[in-house]
């Protein structure tokens, strides 16, 4: 993000789905992570070494970065209010919470080879008028030949970052002059995501999209997606918690799981139901449990998520008061750890926590509001248990 800043959002101030934010800041996270995290480049998206050379010839963001490495560490200074390239930081403004949100969900399952395309498509418009993409390592056009647009792509990553800068060339109309005035240079410039994907071929590849854009091509493109965007921030948590098991499920059957893949599996479902998991739910979910063969253990799980899936989602999604009236008994979980109400008002169930005291003495049960019931509060609650 050389050419930019956001005032809410970088690259580690919103969650990269499937990704430990903490340990990347902490520089925990491992080689092949961080690998697929900047580019999982195309070798379609390449750039010969002419067109480099190309690109290079009347390019002072890129030589003027080549500059600045090129100097000993002991004099690399940035001043503040630039960037590594010594020009005026653009300021994208905010990303707004909607999209940041759907980043921090699980990804969507009906993206396409011709969404793909269509985000790879779109063009900035220069000073002097020639159409640039929105990255500097766009797909080439021999990319799609022979594809069939219909076909779908898995999504890997989806986060926040800039549009290209050390593609503004100055025979593109990129003049010094117009690289240091950041209010103009905001003409040029957006915000985007970046999205990370593999196609049939096992190959990944990466597109840059306007905020806008991924609105239009991605958000908006799938009416569950748009029902669940639209419900009140509990409901939608709820719902989202079942993404998040579907997407762990998704990595199993993919063979991405780790050691006990099935235990684990059975956990991470665990996680994602237990607030509103009543006391028929959760002997379901314990026949489950006590399955002896792994097999059978994952063919019941599969049984039991599709039926809850389907029931609670419809519940939470149209008829939010059930799940207070007919499915709780007085509103309780089976562990008695959440309590739910539901807002007429606002149309959004409501939930209090309970927990012991510190010496953990039943009599000293005390009832508390608490922040969320998100598929990580759930498993950081869990991890205090130490479950």
């Amino acid at each position: 993000m050389i050419g930019s800043r956001k005032k809410s959002s970088s690259l580690f101030e919103h969650k990269i789905y499937g990704y430990d934010v903490d340990r990347a800041k902490e520089g925990m996270i491992s080689m092949k992570e961080l690998e697929k995290i900047p580019s999982a480049m195309n070798k379609l998206q390449e750039k010969t070494e002419e067109e480099l050379d190309e690109h290079h010839k009347n390019n002072l963001p890129f030589n003027r970065l080549v500059d600045y490495y090129n100097k000993p560490e002991t004099d690399r200074e940035i001043e503040e209010g630039k960037n590594v390239s010594g020009f005026p930081i653009v300021d994208l403004g905010v990303t707004p919470v909607e999209i940041l949100e759907d980043l921090e969900s699980p990804p969507p399952v009906n993206v396409t080879v011709g969404d793909i395309k269509e985000m790879n498509d779109l063009r900035i418009k220069t000073p002097n008028g020639t159409l640039i993409p929105y990255t500097f390592y766009n797909l080439k056009d021999t990319y799609f030949e022979g594809r069939d647009l219909e076909d779908k792509v898995s999504i890997e990553i989806r986060m926040v970052t800039n549009s290209q800068y050390l593609g503004l060339r100055e025979d593109y109309g990129f003049t010094e002059e117009l690289l240091n005035d950041a209010k103009e240079m905001e003409k040029y410039m957006c915000s985007c995501v970046r999205i990370v994907y593999m196609d049939d071929d096992n190959e990944t590849g990466y597109v840059d999209c306007p905020l806008d854009d991924y609105k239009r091509i991605i958000m908006d493109k799938d009416p569950l997606r748009q029902i669940e965007n639209s419900l009140p921030s509990v409901r939608r948590t709820l719902i989202r918690n079942m993404s998040d098991f579907n997407y762990h499920l998704g990595k199993f059957q993919r063979g991405e799981g780790g050691d006990n893949d099935v235990e684990q599996l059975l956990m991470h479902f665990f996680v994602a139901f237990f607030p509103i998991m009543n006391n028929y739910f959760h002997n379901d979910f314990r026949d489950v449990w006590n399955e002896e063969k792994d097999s059978k253990k994952l063919e019941s799980l599969l049984v039991l998520n599709s039926a809850y899936q389907d029931d609670l989602g419809g519940i939470i999604n149209f008829r939010p008061e059930e799940l207070v009236t007919e499915r709780m008994k007085g509103g309780w979980n089976f562990l008695h750890t959440h309590q739910w109400f539901y807002n007429e008002k606002t149309d959004d169930l409501e939930f209090a926590e309970k927990t012991t005291s510190k010496r953990g003495r039943s009599d000293k049960l005390m009832v508390r509001n608490i922040e969320g019931v998100s598929y990580e509060h759930n498993r950081k609650l869990f991890k205090s248990w130490n479950w």
